[in-house]
């Protein structure tokens, strides 16, 4: 009998201690540091431009805000980073555009097919550091659409309460980087160190964030249900709003992907997303330039995947300067993105 006590008692205890060692809970439940990287927000007053682009490596691959500059005389800077989707835009124009001393008169958000209403996308993973390098402490609309939608009511609680749960990715860190202290110690080859540490820390043995992972998966296969039933539960109004509380003409450019080029199906149910996402921007004054079927984009202008060749981001760069200017007359139906 004793024995099955201390067999209760002792991971209890562990679990208890560990608690303690961490402090209280966290008012926000996604570990992060909260301390926001002042780099944007310091390159939008030092260059002052008129236009900010937000995007991914797509729009670092597929845009050219110097040539943009020179062709339209608008001075413009792009701010991206690799996996960059709706949670990131979000968090750096709430956190490094808005309380910058200058806001660009425009603002656009360069996406992919139905990224817009998808706030789980590139908030996982390695693209978590992203966003975490530009968020507080404090990110109760981020934390919600991004992570709690995603997670099981357990683990929804266990992030608002439990210091060792939200710290769970520092605590692993450190229990990876002990093992490969000791075992470099016990001078180990390297080979069988990583190979160790490799297995020890696999993904497939965290059971619960393999569950998060499932569910994304299957929303993503999801992902074309009508737009109306998920604009609510993401991250677009929140953009609107705060770009109208930053007095910044808000537009967003629809990248022309590869399957479009290469003549291959549209998949189910895009198209009805796509006219609904633009009924609604529509009804905002919001302008949505969409490149699929326009720009004069071939197969040789792309390289990996959908990003653009240099020479793709210069024939792509050129048709969106010409495209801004004339859109009043083009009869695109979609209003000039210049400031209100």
């Amino acid at each position: 009998m004793p024995n099955r006590v201390m067999a209760v008692l002792t991971p209890l205890l562990v679990l208890a201690a560990a608690h303690v060692a961490l402090g209280p809970p966290r008012r926000a439940g996604i570990d992060r540091d909260g301390a926001v990287d002042p780099d944007l927000r310091e390159r939008l007053e030092q260059e002052r431009p008129e236009l900010v682009m937000l995007g991914s490596s797509h729009l670092n691959c597929g845009f050219d805000p110097d040539q943009f500059t020179a062709l339209t005389g608008t001075k413009t800077v792009n701010f991206a980073t690799p996996g960059a989707n709706t949670a990131w835009h979000f968090t750096v124009l709430k956190n490094c555009i808005l309380p910058a001393r200058h806001h660009p008169k425009r603002l656009g958000i360069l996406f992919v097919d139905t990224d817009l209403a998808e706030p789980g996308l590139g908030t996982r993973g390695w693209f978590k550091q992203f966003i975490d390098r530009y968020a507080t402490n404090d990110e109760p609309v981020l934390d919600q659409l991004a992570y709690y939608q995603a997670v099981s009511p357990l683990s929804r609680v266990l992030l608002r309460y439990s210091s060792l749960y939200q710290r769970r990715d520092q605590v692993r860190d450190k229990f990876e980087s002990e093992v490969k202290r000791a075992a470099f110690l016990a001078r180990l080859p390297q080979a069988h160190i990583d190979e160790f540490t490799r297995r020890l820390f696999a993904d497939e043995k965290l059971a619960d964030d393999l569950a998060t992972l499932r569910q994304l998966l299957a929303e993503e296969e999801r992902s074309r249900e009508r737009f109306a039933k998920s604009v609510d539960r993401s991250f677009l109004p929140h953009l609107v709003r705060l770009a109208e509380q930053g007095g910044m003409q808000l537009f967003f450019v629809r990248l022309q992907v590869r399957r479009e080029i290469e003549g291959n199906a549209t998949p189910e149910g895009l198209d009805e997303y796509m006219e609904e996402l633009r009924a609604w921007l529509d009804a905002r004054g919001i302008p949505l330039i969409d490149t699929t079927g326009r720009a004069p984009l071939h197969v040789e202008h792309y390289a990996q995947g959908n990003h653009l060749t240099p020479e793709g981001m210069a024939v792509l760069t050129a048709w969106l300067a010409n495209t801004m200017e004339d859109m009043n007359a083009d009869g695109s139906g979609a209003s000039h993105p210049s400031s209100r």
